[in-house]
C-alpha cells in the first residue's frame, strides 16, 4: 500500500522495458493557471489502437495488448516545473482520454506525450488518501448516466471524484477490513474488479466490486505483493508492482486469472510501478 509521503520515495526514470525502446521527446503543456476540464471526456469515437498503461510516480508506460511489450512513453511533464508533483494513479474513460492524480491534484494527461494539465486540488479532507482510480461506464451505476470517475482510498473506501472540482462523494467501503492495495479498474460488460490487503493475508486478493455501495466480493489470492496498478485486456488483468516488498529489488509485471485471481509473473522490471489504467471501451473476449 503506497505510503502518503514526499519522503524517502525512490523514483525510476527513464528505464524502458522492451529491448531496443527509450525515452522520447516530450512537449511541456502549459500552466494554464487554473482548472481545465476541455476535452477531459469527448464523444468521439474510440482510437482504431489502445493499450493498457502503468507508470511510476514520474514515468508513464504502455504495453502493447498483443505482444504485452512495454515501452517508455516519456516523464510526466508537470504543468508547473518549480512544483514537481508524483502522480499516483490514471485511469482513461471510454474514449482514452487519461486523467491522473497525485496525492493532492487532479491533472489531464496527453497519452502520446505525458505533458500534465492541472484540473483541481482534491479536496482537503481527502488529499492525500487516495491510491486507485478508474472511470466506470454507466452499466456498473446508472444505465441512464454519464461515466463516472471512481477513486478508492488506503482504507478500503470507494469515492465518486469530480475531477473539475476535486470533490468527492463516499459510494461505500469494500467492507471486512479490506484495505486497497493500489489500483482498480472497470471495463464495459466485464465490471470492476481491485488489489486489496485481505485481513489475514500477507498477499494482494482481487475483489469484485460493487460500484453502487463499495462492496468487495473476493474473487482469490494473487500470490503478490503490493500491486499498486492494474489493468484489462481481452479477459487478462494485467498487474504492476512496487518495487518495496520485493527482496531482489525488482518490480513485477504480472497477468491476473479474472475468474481465480491467481497471478502469473509476465517480467520483472528496475521500474517500481504506482499505477495503471485503460479504457473502460476495452475488449472483452480474445
Amino acid at each position: 500500500m503506497r505510503a502518503p509521503t514526499w519522503i524517502g520515495i525512490v523514483s525510476v526514470i527513464g528505464i524502458a522495458m522492451a529491448a531496443g525502446c527509450g525515452p522520447v521527446t516530450m512537449s511541456m503543456a502549459p500552466d494554464s493557471g487554473g482548472p481545465d476540464t476541455n476535452g477531459l471526456i469527448d464523444s468521439g469515437p474510440e482510437p482504431a489502437f489502445s493499450a493498457v498503461y502503468a507508470h511510476s510516480d514520474t514515468t508513464l508506460f504502455k504495453v502493447d495488448p498483443d505482444t504485452l511489450t512495454v515501452t517508455e512513453v516519456a516523464s510526466f511533464g508537470w504543468p508547473n516545473l518549480n512544483a514537481v508533483d508524483q502522480m499516483t494513479d490514471i485511469a482513461l474513460d471510454r474514449n482514452s482520454n487519461m486523467v491522473g492524480i497525485s496525492f493532492t491534484k487532479v491533472y489531464s494527461i496527453d497519452k502520446e506525450t505525458a505533458a500534465c494539465r492541472y484540473l483541481s486540488t482534491l479536496d482537503a479532507s481527502l488529499a492525500r488518501q487516495f491510491n486507485g482510480l478508474s472511470f466506470v461506464p454507466p452499466s456498473e451505476v446508472d444505465p441512464n448516466g454519464p461515466e463516472i470517475l471512481v477513486a478508492t482510498a488506503y482504507d478500503g473506501t470507494v469515492w465518486r471524484l469530480d475531477p473539475a472540482t476535486g470533490v468527492g462523494t463516499m459510494l461505500g467501503s469494500y467492507g471486512n477490513g479490506m484495505q486497497s492495495s493500489g489500483d482498480v479498474v472497470s471495463v464495459s460488460g466485464f465490471g470492476t474488479v481491485a488489489t486489496v490487503k485481505m485481513p489475514g493475508h500477507a498477499t494482494d486478493w482481487l475483489v469484485r466490486v460493487n460500484v453502487k455501495t463499495g462492496a468487495a466480493t473476493p474473487i482469490g489470492d494473487t500470490g503478490f505483493t503490493d500491486i499498486w496498478g492494474v489493468g484489462f485486456w481481452k479477459n487478462k488483468i494485467y498487474g504492476f508492482t512496487s518495487i518495496g516488498s520485493y527482496g531482489t529489488g525488482r518490480a513485477r509485471f504480472i497477468l491476473i486469472n479474472p475468474q481465480t485471481g491467481v497471478g502469473t509473473m509476465r517480467e520483472m522490471s528496475n521500474v517500481s510501478w504506482w499505477g495503471a489504467g485503460v479504457t473502460t471501451s476495452a475488449p472483452i473476449t480474445p
